[in-house]
């Protein structure tokens, strides 16, 4: 939690950045083109923080005003906070992402985290959910990740971490248009 601030900003940058649809209109506007488009709201939303430490604390912190239901996971559950509704233990995991219009990672890397969100765990997920990860490109399978944005079982993924930084050339994740990517600035 030393650098939590920069990360919680990192968070909203993203997860803002992310629903409101903001590449769209940054496409839009290099096109000139002054364009309304539909664009998705963060008050009210149930927002799953997975990973309670330091860095998923201040995070919670930051998205409490925007008024919705937090909840939050963590291998030690101890002392919930007021700005979390619900905090489970981390064997709870699946019914979070199964509950969650937003997910935020924070959790560490560790063999029990590294591949956590594949093909079956995202599967578990609402078509209409996004995920933010803050936290480290392993816990996601990424390929696993890309096929469910391609099959629109996810609508949207912004990342200041990958599974390899940078990213290959040919990833997909550079060219897909639900996808925010930025490089591993959050912790600055």
């Amino acid at each position: 939690g030393v650098l939590a601030d920069q990360v919680a900003e990192q968070t909203m940058a993203l997860l803002t950045g992310l629903l409101r649809d903001l590449p769209t209109f940054f496409r839009a506007q290099q096109k000139r083109e002054f364009i309304r488009r539909p664009t998705r709201d963060l008050t009210r939303a149930t927002i799953g923080i997975l990973g309670f430490g330091g860095n998923g604390r201040r995070i919670a912190e930051v998205l409490r005003p925007f008024r919705g239901r937090i909840l939050a996971t963590d291998m030690f559950p101890t002392d919930k906070p007021d700005t979390v509704d619900e905090l489970w233990h981390a064997d709870r995991n699946e019914e979070l992402l199964a509950a969650v219009d937003v997910l935020v990672l924070a959790a560490p890397l560790t063999q029990r985290t590294r591949g956590m969100l594949n093909a079956r765990t995202l599967g578990l997920m609402k078509p209409s959910s996004v995920i933010v990860n803050v936290a480290r490109g392993k816990l996601i399978v990424e390929r696993d990740l890309v096929n469910a944005l391609r099959a629109r079982a996810l609508a949207g993924f912004a990342t200041d971490v990958t599974e390899v930084e940078p990213p290959a050339l040919d990833s997909p994740l550079w060219d897909m248009t639900n996808v925010i990517i930025t490089p591993h600035v959050g912790g600055q």
